[in-house]
Parts: C-alpha cells; structure tokens; sequence
C-alpha cells in the first residue's frame, strides 16, 4: 500500500478521478435544483382571426393582411439559437439584456440562470406613459446598448431584483422597478378594479376580458381565473413591425379602441382558454400565480376595496369653460386634412372664449378621447359631438346644422391645449375634413 502511495503517476490518477467525480456530483445537485422555468409561454401577435371551438380557441397562421404571432424564447440558450444576441453583462436590477438584428423595437432581458425575465420596447416616435425618452439602458461599463435617443419601456414579467444572483426563485409574476419606465399592471382583477380598471363583462375568445382605463393608452387582459395574461399596446403614430395598423379593437360588439392605430398584443400566458376558469394547476408551494409557475392554487384575493370612480368625461367642462373665462390672450397654429381648408389663425381671447364656451356647452355624445402628446407632455382629451352653428369664429365659411366630432385636449388645470373638429363644416368640406388647433393661451 505504501508502495502504491509512493507512486506519483497513481496518486496524480486517483486525485484526478476524484476531482472528477466531485464535479460531477456538483453538476448533477445543481442541475437537480435549478429552477425551472416559471413562464411557459411568452408571444407577441399583432390580431388575426381566432377560430373557436366550444371554450378553446386557435390563433393559426395569420396571413399578411391580418398581421402575424410569434413565440419569444423563454431560455437564453434558445434564444441564442434563434439568433438572439447578448448585448451587456449582468446589470443589477435589471438583467442580461440579447438584441437581435431583425428585432429592431424589441430586445429580450434574461437573468443569470438564462430565464426570460423581462422585454425592453424602443420606439422612434413619440409613445405614452409609461414610455419614456431617453438614451438607455446603459451596460455596466456606463455605455448605451442603443446608439441613438429614443422613447423606450420595460415589461417585467418577472421581478428582475435579484437577476444577477444564481438560483433566483420567483413566487409572483409582473414588477415595476422604481427608476425605469415600466408597466405597472394590477396583480388581479380585484386589484384593478380597485385601481380603476371597470370590468369590460365580456371575455374574447383567445385574448381574454380586455381591462382598461382611460388614463392610459393600453389595455390589460385577464383570463376567467382573474389573473393577468397580457398587455395591448396601442398608437395613433406610424410604427413598424412588429406593430400592426388596425382598424379598432371589439370585445363582445363592443368598441375597446375606436380609432385606426397601430397595436401590438404581447401575452405572458397561454390565452387558448382566455374565457374558462378553473385553469390553475394545484401543487403544495401555495403560490398564487399558479396559471404561470406550474404549482399552487389561486390564493384568496385581496378584499374587495370600493374603486375610486373614474370622472364622467362631461364633468370635465365646468373647468374647461371656468379656465376660457380667465384668458387675456390667444394664438393659434393651424393645421389640416386635407391641406387649406379655411379656419381662423386669428382671434381676439373674448370670442375664442364664447365660441368655445358655446361650442363645449352643446357637446352631447360626450366620452373621453385617447391623449395626445405636446412637447413630451400628455394631455388628456374628450370628445363628443355637436352641430355647426357655433363654430364661425374658428371656420369663417361653417354652414349651420352640419353633426361635427369636436375634440379638446387639456392640461390637468382645464387649460385647453388643441382642438380638432372633423366633419362638413363648409360647403367644400367632406365629412372626414379635419381642422386642428393647436391654442396657445395666456392668463
């Protein structure tokens, strides 16, 4: 034995195997205990049409008139073999960021154990709140990932606190990390209705019940179970693909967005059985996103707390007409579709004032309008309709008894800030002519 000790040659083999063996044994404990994936499917899909049978429902191939869906990859190694790209180490509180050439609005966040994590968007044109404009996000040497300004959010569809830390385990979906512009999205319906969100009642097949408030230019889905599947996002502005120009949104005959737009569904869910409750898988842990992390039942929800009404958009007016009774002074910068149609570009601040103040006073139809963006500042907006006759002070030519959609954005004071009027208000107009105000006001 002490003669087999001796032997170097040996004793270097028997140490080497040993080595081995450890390794092994640490792969095999570590693969053992690795976290699965908590999100089984991530996608993003433009619309199409949804075939439904009994409670299930198939979003197939969609063809180029209908816009298109495609899976994101919910591990880094496929991501890697679908050609994503890593493009920054491990940022604290944020993730490892894989861009991809053919993905110019799109980049995917992945933690350390190459978990999708998170989606970062990245626009051109200017986008609502929660987007923001700014030249982020920077990697951890204080470089940009992108070269350029631009209007970005994050999607977090898990909490990217601890994303550089192996082993993370995550017990709930969704997060909004304070510092980045992200989706705050209520955990469950109880919790967005009581933040605002009234129940739409009506659930579509393959998408889900459509959630949404009109303070915000998105909309959140549930599923029967209550719990949140998905965010649609939506713009008047032109933007490429993956956004996808659309009509409007329905849910049950129901008009969700009104206006021609350019939308993008991104689900974190499998939504075939948006409409059926009962999905949620029973496992010990007693989690209470089950639908997501494969275990536990859905946990007694939050006690019901009375939201916080969202204001009839005509209770609005009152302010609107008190702030024009207050202005000394008015300028206007006048746009239109098509191009020369008569208005105003002058007008002294006591007949803007009556004719307004009339015009606001008639309004009936009244609801809100999406909110529109000046100089990096959202302006809320409503709508409604009302006839001609008091319109001449800004349309010198207006024809009395014609039906005008009159919209007007305001700052949170009531100051107007821009008015659209669409319809025939002269004799040379057709009923899609469109006048826009841009109203500078002093006080």
């Amino acid at each position: 034995m002490i003669q087999l000790l001796s032997n170097k040659k040996i004793m270097t083999g028997l140490v080497t195997v040993l080595i081995v063996i450890v390794l092994i044994i640490i792969a095999v404990f570590l693969l053992n205990n690795r976290q699965s994936h908590p999100i089984t499917k991530v996608f993003v899909t433009t619309g199409g049409e949804i075939k439904s049978t009994g409670d299930w429902a198939s979003i197939g191939a969609l063809d180029t008139e209908k816009g298109f869906q495609y899976d994101l990859p919910i591990l880094a190694d496929l991501a890697i073999k679908e050609g994503w790209v890593k493009a920054s180490s491990c940022i604290s509180g944020e993730g490892i960021y894989y861009s991809k050439a053919q993905e110019e609005n799109i980049t995917l966040i992945f933690d350390v154990d190459e978990n999708l994590i998170g989606v970062y968007q990245n626009s051109d044109v200017q986008m609502p709140v929660p987007w923001m404009k700014t030249n982020g996000p920077s990697k951890s040497d204080g470089s940009y990932i992108f070269d350029k300004e631009h209007y970005g959010v994050y999607l977090f569809i898990l909490d990217p606190s601890n994303a550089c830390d192996l082993g993370t385990s995550y017990d709930s979906i969704l997060a909004s990390p304070s510092g980045l512009p992200s989706y705050s999205i209520p955990i469950n319906v109880d919790e967005a209705i009581a933040q605002g969100w009234p129940d739409p009642i009506f659930c579509s097949q393959g998408r889900g019940k459509y959630y949404s408030n009109p303070v915000f230019n998105y909309i959140i889905m549930y599923n029967g179970d209550g719990n949140p599947i998905g965010i649609y996002q939506y713009s008047e502005e032109s933007k490429s693909a993956p956004w996808w120009k659309t009509k409007e949104i329905l849910s049950g005959g129901l008009k969700v967005v009104e206006q021609e737009h350019y939308g993008l569904f991104i689900f974190f869910a499998d939504a075939t059985r948006a409409c059926s409750a009962g999905q949620q898988k029973s496992t010990k842990t007693g989690s209470s996103q089950s639908l997501y992390l494969g275990q536990g039942v859905r946990a007694t929800p939050t006690p019901y707390v009375e939201p916080t009404p969202t204001p009839e958009p005509s209770t609005m007016i009152p302010t609107i007409i008190e702030k024009l009774s207050q202005l000394k002074t008015i300028e206007l910068e006048v746009t239109s579709d098509p191009e020369g149609l008569s208005s105003a570009t002058e007008i002294e601040a006591s007949e803007f004032t009556s004719s307004l103040t009339a015009v606001l006073g008639s309004l009936r139809e009244i609801s809100y309008a999406s909110n529109t963006w000046i100089n990096n500042v959202s302006y809320k907006g409503i709508k409604g309709i009302t006839k001609s006759d008091n319109m001449t002070s800004l349309v010198p030519d207006a024809l009395n008894g014609k039906s005008i959609e009159v919209t007007v954005w305001l700052a949170e004071d009531g100051t107007v800030k821009k008015i659209k009027l669409i319809g025939e208000i002269s004799g040379a107009d057709s009923n899609q002519s469109a006048r826009t105000f841009n109203v500078n006001i002093g006080y």
